[in-house]
C-alpha cells in the first residue's frame, strides 16, 4: 500500500483497475447517493469523514484535472464534507499530477476490484455460438419473488435465454411499429435552453412523425395472495442462501408512497435501518440486508433481501419476518423519523442538480402521472411526515403473516428446519434445472406435467 498524507481532508487513491460499479453498491448500502455528472461520478456517503464513500472520479477524461478538482472541492465543500479523489492509475495521470501539484498526496492503492467500464463483447470465430446462461442465485431470487408475488410483472424483464433467443426480426419490427409513436412518447430538455428552442428542436426532428392510436394493455388490478408462501429453488452446489421476502405493494402514483417510502428507509431503506441493524450488526448473519417498495405503472411490490451462509438460512429467515412483525406494530422512535426525512429529502436534492438529473425527474413525473408540482414540494413533503402517518403505513403495507419467501440454495441443509418454522406456510420446491421464469407456476413445461 502507497501512504501519503492527507491535506485539507482531501485524499488521492490509485487503482489500475477501479471501483466504479461496486463503489455504487458500498456508498447506496451505507446510506449514500450516487451522482454522474458529465463524466464525473460523486459517491456522496451518509456523514462528513473523507473516506471512500465520499469520493469523486471520472469515467472518461472530458473533464480537466483542475475543473475535476475544483468541482469536488464545491460538491463536498457546500456540503461540509471532505471527500477523496479515486484516480485510475491507467487512465488519470493528469489527474494525479494536478492532484499532488495542489497538495494532495496518495494515501494508499487498493487492489482492482472492477472495470470501470464494460468489456467488449466476447468474438467468437466462425461457426462457434456464444451464449450467456444466467446461473447466479441473486437473479433468480429476484425473478422468481415477483413471479410468486404477482403477473402484472411476474416475468424478468430482461427474458432468460430460451425466450430471447426465440425474438425474431419481425418481432422487434411489429413491436416499434405498433408501440413507438409520438403521442405515447415523453420528452424533456433541461439545460441551456428555452421553450421556444426545445419546441422549435422537437418540431424540426420529430414534426413529421405520424400519430398512431395505441390502444393500452387490459390488466386486471392483481390479488394479494393471503398467507406465507416459501418457494425454494434448490442448487445443491450453492454455499450460501439468497433469500427474498416479497409481496404486492402499490403503484408509483398511489397517495401512500411518499409515507411509504419513508417508513421503508426505517425498516431497511439504509445501512442503519431496523432489518441491516439486526441482521448484520447485531447477529453478523450477512454483509448486508435492505428492503424497497417498488412502485411501477400498474402496481407495485415489496421485496426484502439478503444472503447468509447456508447453516443460518433459518435463522436469517425467521429475523426478516420478526423485524417485519415488529415494524407493523408502528412504534417509531424520534431519531429514526428524523434520520429517514432528512436522508431522503437531502439526497432528493442533491440528486436533482445535473441537467441529466433534471430531466429525468421531469419524464418520471410524466409518465407515472404525478402532480405537476411533484418535484418541486417533494423535499418538503418528506420533511412534514409524521409519525402517525408512518405507523398507519407500517400496519397498512407490513404483514408478517403474508409473504412470499424465495430462498435459493442448498435446499438438503435447510429445507427440514424451514418447513419446521413455519409449519402453516405453503412449501413448494424447484430444482434449478427445472425453474422457468417465463412460466406462470416457474417451472418448464415438462417438469410442471410430471
Amino acid at each position: 500500500m502507497l501512504g501519503f498524507a492527507v491535506t485539507h481532508a482531501e485524499r488521492v487513491l490509485l487503482s489500475d483497475l477501479n471501483y466504479a460499479e461496486a463503489m455504487r453498491d458500498l456508498t447506496r448500502r451505507a446510506g449514500g447517493a450516487v451522482l454522474d455528472e458529465e463524466e464525473l461520478l460523486f459517491y456522496a456517503g451518509p456523514h462528513p469523514l473523507p473516506v471512500l464513500v465520499n469520493a469523486v472520479m471520472r469515467t472518461g477524461t472530458k473533464s480537466a484535472p483542475d475543473r475535476t478538482l475544483a468541482r469536488a472541492r464545491d460538491f463536498f465543500g457546500a456540503r461540509g464534507r471532505g471527500f477523496s479523489v479515486i484516480v485510475r492509475a491507467h487512465a488519470d495521470a493528469d489527474l494525479r499530477a494536478a492532484a499532488e501539484a495542489a497538495g494532495l498526496s496518495v494515501f494508499g492503492e487498493a487492489p482492482g476490484m472492477v472495470l470501470d467500464h464494460r468489456l467488449d463483447a466476447a468474438r467468437a470465430p466462425d461457426g462457434v455460438e456464444l451464449r450467456e446462461v444466467t446461473t447466479d442465485a441473486d437473479a433468480r431470487s429476484f425473478a422468481a419473488v415477483q413471479g410468486a408475488a404477482y403477473a402484472t410483472y411476474g416475468m424478468p424483464p430482461d427474458g432468460t435465454p430460451a425466450s430471447v433467443s426465440a425474438i425474431t426480426r419481425d418481432d422487434l419490427v411489429a413491436f416499434r411499429d405498433q408501440y413507438y409513436v409520438p403521442n405515447e412518447t415523453i420528452m424533456a430538455f433541461a439545460g441551456d435552453i428555452t421553450p421556444e428552442e426545445a419546441f422549435a428542436a422537437a418540431e424540426k426532428y420529430f414534426g413529421a412523425w405520424e400519430k398512431k392510436t395505441v390502444t393500452p394493455p387490459t390488466i386486471a388490478p392483481p390479488e394479494q395472495p393471503g398467507g406465507l408462501r416459501i418457494l425454494v429453488v434448490d442448487m445443491p452446489d450453492a454455499v450460501q442462501t439468497q433469500i427474498r421476502v416479497g409481496r404486492l405493494g402499490i403503484p408509483r402514483n398511489h397517495p401512500d408512497f411518499l409515507p411509504l417510502a419513508v417508513t421503508n428507509y426505517i425498516f431497511g431503506g439504509g445501512f442503519n435501518s431496523r432489518l441491516n441493524a439486526e441482521t448484520r450488526v447485531n447477529r453478523g448473519l450477512t454483509y448486508g440486508a435492505s428492503s424497497a417498495f417498488a412502485g411501477a405503472l400498474y402496481a407495485g411490490d415489496f421485496v426484502a433481501d439478503t444472503y447468509t451462509r447456508t447453516e443460518a438460512t433459518v435463522e436469517t429467515t425467521k429475523v426478516i419476518l420478526d423485524e417485519i412483525r415488529k415494524m407493523a406494530g408502528g412504534d417509531v422512535t424520534g431519531e429514526e423519523l428524523t434520520v429517514a426525512r432528512d436522508y431522503l429529502s437531502g439526497v432528493f436534492v442533491i440528486a436533482t442538480e445535473t441537467p441529466n438529473q433534471v430531466a429525468g425527474r421531469v419524464t418520471n413525473a410524466a409518465f407515472y402521472g404525478l402532480p405537476d408540482d411533484y418535484n418541486q414540494t417533494y423535499p418538503a413533503k418528506v420533511r412534514a411526515m409524521t409519525a402517525e402517518q408512518v405507523q398507519q403505513m407500517a400496519g397498512r403495507y407490513f404483514d408478517a403473516n403474508s409473504q412470499n419467501l424465495v430462498l435459493v440454495g442448498n435446499a438438503s441443509a435447510f429445507r427440514d428446519g424451514l418447513k419446521a418454522a413455519f409449519p402453516a406456510a405453503k412449501y413448494e420446491e424447484i430444482s434449478a434445472d427445472e425453474l422457468d421464469l417465463m412460466s406462470p407456476n416457474l417451472r418448464k413445461a415438462a417438469a410442471a406435467a410430471r
